[in-house]
């Protein structure tokens, strides 16, 4: 009645709830989207109409599932409602006699809460995502500083490493008097199995994603937030579209986000090089045969001849790339040995009979 019902506010009399239930589409029993849409198809809107119906009939037709949904909404049937209880707040306090001034004292007192916090979390099989410390300061507004992982963890000395440099710029003014940690945001930690002997651990742990995101961490904390990028495969045959960097905001776990890795294993492995230049650079080539390999070529002021060819791959600029490619939409690249050792990627535009070098291997 609250969402379904024709009134903002109702009172149901216990002797007029299939009367008020009557009224109300059959969207509003919770069934499932398939026995909607077959009541739709006979014609079976409202709930009182299969109120008129036999009981019978609607098991034998539309099964279990949508006799429970009526018997419970005219309370005939029993149902567990499980009320959503908030969550407690994931933080530790410390409260101090008197205003405290001294670094030192603040730095053992943050470790200490670090320890208290990761202890808490350790029984709720989480790790911190986002972190704020505040103080409260005796002479002016609390202060805070936050802290952001890409993946979740709980190890106390990494985070310590994070947290001990940003403490020196904490104005400490005239005193602390109270200092909290609090995660704002958590992820649930994997539990993973535990050997001996470190060097069997290292040998047999193939998930090696939370040492990337320590990594990945500390390189953020040091270089700044946007530094760290990430490089994606993209489905593309155009070269330099075929990837796109974005900064770093997470590290997934590995059991996480399984169709995106299914999306990357699809995408086809060819040969690319090492070093692909951002801006092709033009190239003067000579081909024993007209659009044959080259055999030799000019570039960067050094001409060289050229021992090895591979190719050609032709390469096709997507259709709905429109009138901004269609001076080089078709290209044949050339994997190129020249006689200083060095491989090349030359391509000739079919259209233009131009030449470039877009990398090479390293």
């Amino acid at each position: 009645m609250a969402r379904y019902g024709p009134d903002q506010i109702a009172a149901v009399p216990a002797k007029n709830v299939k009367r008020s239930l009557a009224a109300l589409p059959v969207a509003a029993l919770r069934i499932s989207a398939e026995i909607e849409t077959a009541l739709s198809e006979v014609g079976i809107e409202r709930i009182g109409q299969l109120l008129d119906l036999p009981h019978d009939e609607l098991a034998a037709r539309f099964g279990s599932e949508l006799l429970r949904r009526l018997d419970q909404a005219s309370g005939e049937r029993q149902e567990h409602i499980e009320a959503i209880q908030p969550a407690a707040p994931r933080q530790v306090t410390q409260a101090f006699a008197g205003p405290v001034a001294r670094l030192e004292i603040i730095r053992t007192v943050v470790r200490e809460l670090l320890m208290a916090l990761m202890a808490k979390l350790h029984g709720e099989q989480s790790g911190i995502r986002h972190l704020c410390l505040t103080f409260q300061r005796v002479d002016a507004e609390s202060t805070s500083l936050t802290l952001s992982l890409t993946y979740p963890s709980r190890d106390v000395d990494h985070l310590w490493s994070l947290v001990q440099p940003k403490l020196e710029r904490v104005p400490l003014g005239y005193g602390v008097e109270e200092i909290t940690l609090h995660a704002t945001r958590t992820a649930r930690v994997i539990d993973e199995q535990m050997y001996l002997w470190p060097e069997e651990l290292s040998a047999k742990r193939t998930d090696q994603t939370r040492a990337v995101g320590e990594l990945v961490d500390q390189l953020k904390d040091r270089l700044g937030p946007r530094a760290v990028k990430q490089v994606k495969a993209v489905e593309s045959y155009v070269p330099e579209q075929a990837f796109i960097q974005h900064v770093v905001q997470s590290i997934g776990s590995p059991h996480a986000d399984r169709a995106a890795r299914s999306a990357e294993v699809a995408i086809r492995l060819v040969n690319r090089p090492s070093q692909l230049f951002e801006t092709p650079e033009p190239a003067r080539v000579l081909a024993l045969v007209p659009d044959g390999p080259p055999a030799r070529f000019q570039w960067r002021g050094l001409e060289c001849a050229v021992r090895t060819s591979l190719g050609p791959e032709r390469v096709v600029a997507p259709w709905w790339a429109g009138h901004r490619s269609s001076s080089d939409a078709v290209r044949d690249y050339y994997e190129v040995e020249d006689t200083h050792g060095r491989w090349l990627w030359l391509f000739r535009v079919t259209a233009t009979g131009r030449w470039f070098v877009h990398g090479l291997w390293a």
